[in-house]
């Protein structure tokens, strides 16, 4: 056995211990030169991932390899990591939080450590309990790791999945790495998942746990698998929203919120590299702008992307106002309409997934200028809508009325507009039909009328409709309210799949920076669960018990505003077709293609000129059809 490092950092270890973003690869097969090869491919595909160095570790029938992004200057941290005796050796992808106290623990109990990295965590860990090292763990991680003894890898998430982690069979074995575009440079032959593909172009996700791409599996979150004797067992454990246990009083949550919160953010603050918060002006990145700014004591970069010209979409001026509330250095990245256009196939491509929504090339404009002033780490709000309940699509599906339907930017996104898709598969089997995934159905509905006539009966004859529906039979959400049910419907497909792995992780470590998301801490997750729904949508408002918790913390105007998702204006006027036009000669617009190249033509000719509600309900079918395509342009599927 063996460990190669090549990392390019300094000597000097960090106050609070070694703490890396990376990007992770395992090739579990027999040694030999070939898998020495694919196993360096791989991690190349990585390097946007960890260009501050690379390592890998080969024994007998594992290969483990890890991209270094070095958050704090560390000297005995490089990964993988293995135990004194070689016998266990992990890569990890992310942060461990509360090491310090798990390290205390640790060592009582006789553990060594060689290193101040929190991921050596793991490998004591795994020693001490074996496979149920992830319950002791909290953090945002994706992790693989080798028992030479038992001749088995482990693998596992983080409850929620910040952290991706795909896996795929190959012709000797199993590869695990944090990008499909790894596997596929490490051996994998690319193709389209049929059945994926079906279900994204009909409700814009593929089904959780499965990738657009053939063979290529993604672990689900919350989830671990084992690898050994030739067999691959995945176990699902994803966290849930609804209530967990009364704990505490009611009248005494939104404390109990706010201190959860509170400390959440201070962990995410560690390390020896300068940190900057993502600042739309909304409640949530202001909540956790405002407690770093607390816990630093000192100003802090706060990035907010401008849409010129974005009406409504357009939150800059929102964020200003928090930012002098707070103090922060302001940074605004000024977008165009030509801007986002130019990065929008290559930000596509990398996410490796359907997008609906410029959004994706704003994230990955944004996190390209934070790596450009030299910052590493970005604190943002992401998963507070998911946790609190604040999207209006759950508003409604609570009952909520008209107390909160959203704005116009979630109408045919999050909220339905236009007839849809039938979903009476999926609510036979949950008792209800989620608001979002009528929205998702009226979306597929126009994405239908693109495609190919044989692509179109071949899709309708795969059922995507009810291949979601058995997903929810065989791992139902939580009993409790429709909003819960809801909610985590969402959280499976939305969150995970698109908001976490591309339009988070995705975006951001293509450029090198790694995302923390405090609202995701497994003690802010405890403490929410400690409430019903109704006490989060009192009154059918949105983030209700947040909003509680946040009084005197974040400005009243910011405290009570509506809630606004992050997305790009639909584009207008003659540019913007000749662009889409201009990708009409890619193959998925081609005669054997999946789209119908005169449809497709002839609706962008027809939105020139057309309402500003008809275009927004249009482009996300456009965008639909052309990431499919710069996806398929990418990866020669």
């Amino acid at each position: 056995m063996c460990i190669r490092d090549s990392a390019a950092i300094g000597k000097h270890q960090g106050l609070f211990g070694a703490r890396l973003m990376c990007g992770i690869l395992a090739l579990v097969e027999p040694a030999g030169p070939a898998r020495t090869a694919r196993i360096q491919l791989g991690l190349d595909a990585l390097r946007h991932r960890g260009p501050d160095g690379a390592g890998d570790w080969e024994g007998a029938r594992c290969a483990l390899g890890h991209r270094r992004l070095a958050t704090v200057d560390l000297a005995g941290g490089a990964q993988p990591i293995a135990s004194e005796d070689g016998s266990i050796v992990c890569s990890v992808s992310g942060e461990f939080y509360g090491d310090a106290a798990l390290r205390r623990d640790l060592e009582a109990r006789g553990r060594r450590f060689r290193t101040k990295s929190d991921s050596e965590l793991l490998v004591h860990l795994y020693r001490e309990y074996g496979t149920d090292c992830v319950q002791h763990l909290r953090g945002e991680y994706a992790f693989v790791l080798w028992d030479e003894t038992r001749q088995r890898l482990f693998a596992a998430r983080d409850p929620f999945g910040v952290r991706p982690l795909l896996y795929a069979r190959t012709a000797t074995g199993w590869a695990f790495a944090s990008e499909a575009k790894a596997l596929f440079a490490a051996g994998k032959a690319p193709a389209w998942d049929r059945d994926a593909l079906g279900l994204a172009l009909s409700l814009q996700y593929a089904a959780p746990g499965t990738t657009l791409f053939e063979g290529v599996q993604e672990l689900p979150p919350g989830g671990s698998c084992t690898v050994g004797n030739g067999k691959l067992v995945v176990s699902t454990s994803f966290a849930g929203l609804g209530v967990e246990a009364a704990e505490q009083g009611e009248e005494d949550a939104p404390g109990a919120v706010r201190e959860a919160l509170r400390s959440a953010v201070q962990d995410r603050l560690r390390g020896d590299v300068p940190v900057c918060t993502l600042l739309s002006g909304g409640l949530d990145s202001t909540a956790v702008a405002a407690f770093a700014r607390e816990s630093l004591g000192a100003r802090l970069p706060a990035y907010t992307v401008r849409f010129r010209g974005g009406g409504v979409y357009d939150e800059s001026g929102l964020a200003a106002e928090s930012a002098r509330a707070l103090d922060l250095d302001h940074r605004v990245v000024d977008l165009s309409t030509d801007d986002l256009l130019g990065a929008l196939p290559e930000a596509v491509a990398h996410g490796e997934n359907l997008c609906v929504n410029h959004h994706v090339a704003a994230k990955f404009l944004l996190s390209r200028r934070i790596q450009g002033d030299g910052l590493r780490v970005a604190l943002s709000g992401e998963g507070a809508d998911e946790v609190f309940f604040g999207y209006a699509h759950l508003a409604a599906d609570h009952g909520a009325g008209g107390a909160d339907r959203g704005n116009a930017a979630s109408a045919g996104l999050m909220l339905p507009d236009g007839e849809g898709l039938d979903l009476a598969s999926v609510e036979r089997v949950l008792g209800m039909t989620p608001t979002w995934l009528a929205a998702k159905a009226s979306l597929g509905a126009r994405v239908r009328t693109l495609l190919q006539e044989e692509v179109r009966r071949d899709i309708e004859s795969r059922d995507p409709v009810g291949a979601l529906a058995r997903h929810y039979e065989a791992a139902p959400p939580s009993p409790s309210s429709a909003a819960t049910r809801s909610a985590e419907t969402w959280c499976r497909s939305a969150l995970a799949g698109y908001i976490l792995k591309t339009l988070g992780d995705g975006m951001e470590l293509r450029h090198g920076v790694e995302g923390r998301l405090p609202f995701l801490d497994t003690n802010v997750i405890a403490a929410a669960r400690r409430t019903s729904a109704e006490r989060r949508l009192r009154g059918g408002v949105p983030k209700s018990l947040l909003r509680d918790a946040l009084e005197g913390v974040v400005p009243d105007n910011v405290r009570t505003r509506q809630k606004h998702p992050f997305l790009a204006p639909a584009p207008a006027g003659p540019g913007y077709a000749a662009f889409l036009g201009g990708q009409l000669d890619l193959g998925a617009f081609a005669p054997a293609g999946l789209f119908d190249r005169e449809a497709v033509r002839q609706t962008i000719q027809s939105l020139q000129g057309a309402s500003a509600p008809v275009r927004t309900a249009w482009e996300p079918a456009l965008m639909a059809c052309m990431s499919a395509a710069w996806i398929g342009e990418a990866y020669g599927l």
